[in-house]
């Protein structure tokens, strides 16, 4: 698989992750300005340390006392397809868009990881 392949999957998973909460209703009002420091904290955090926060220092940033309204809103987040999370993994935040809604150059990375955890299963069929 070439990297031309896993951009234009990648595109169609983001297109199907944006559609999805276009029809719960998640981007008719846009990003709040919650959702936006959020995602800039995010940025910056990975542009400074290389790897991205905790849940509780996402709320420190952002003055949310409680980590389950933290995980709501990246959950908000994650259904607009601005952020790609992975429960099995501590700190497992990965970055797709940034606040003006623009991709990141890591995205395709983020597709790779994506389709390494697919699972392939072959099929036969008689013509």
């Amino acid at each position: 698989m070439n990297i031309c392949s896993v951009i234009i999957i990648f595109r169609t998973l983001t297109l199907s992750v944006t559609e999805k909460a276009r029809q719960n209703g998640a981007t008719k009002s846009g990003l709040s300005p919650r959702h936006k420091k959020i995602l800039a904290f995010l940025e910056e955090y990975q542009q400074d340390k290389g790897y991205p926060p905790s849940i509780r220092e996402i709320g420190d940033h952002t003055q949310i006392s409680s980590t389950s309204v933290v995980k709501y809103y990246l959950s908000q987040l994650e259904e607009m397809g601005y952020i790609a999370r992975q429960s099995n993994v501590s700190r497992g935040i990965n970055l797709i868009k940034n606040a003006g809604g623009n991709l990141l150059q890591n995205a395709s990375e983020n597709a790779a990881q994506a389709l390494d955890q697919l699972v392939t299963i072959p099929l036969s069929a008689t013509l």
